[in-house]
């Protein structure tokens, strides 16, 4: 239970850090290097959705009962891609219309993402004996750097 209760306090969480950034600025960027760090984002959200088959979609971090391990696709080379989609996406609201108060947030965010997947590897290393082998192979969040 106490699990369960963590997990959804990560999610509301994030959906409230996302939900300031979308309400206190400007959604569509105007520069041109952030209207394609956008497309980066919903690119890589789109892939991962596809990859991950929407009927097993969930907010929360733990596997859905009967899940299997996806590791095909994006996930070949990172293994939160959604999570990676998320970052980039409010990175790009964050740059186009900086403020203290975003920073705070966005950093809110960061943490809370950062806490989310070290939860959901620890149940999936649970859940997929294979999941060991599939962490050497690839990039947590953004390949090349973590």
């Amino acid at each position: 239970m106490v699990q369960k209760t963590k997990q959804l306090v990560l999610v509301i969480i994030q959906f409230t850090c996302i939900s300031l950034l979308v309400l206190t600025g400007p959604v569509i960027t105007k520069a041109i290097g952030l209207q394609l760090l956008q497309v980066a984002a919903f690119v890589i959200g789109c892939l991962a959705i596809i990859n991950m088959n929407a009927s097993r979609l969930s907010v929360l971090p733990a596997p859905l009962p009967g899940a299997r391990l996806i590791t095909n696709g994006i996930y070949k080379y990172i293994r939160h891609p959604m999570y990676n989609a998320v970052l980039l996406m409010c990175g790009s609201w964050l740059l186009n219309y900086l403020s203290p108060f975003r920073i705070i947030i966005f950093f809110i965010l960061l943490t809370d993402i950062i806490i989310k997947i070290v939860t959901e590897e620890k149940l999936l290393q649970i859940n997929f004996a294979e999941y060991a082998l599939y962490k050497k192979k690839t990039w947590r969040l953004l390949p090349f750097i973590f």
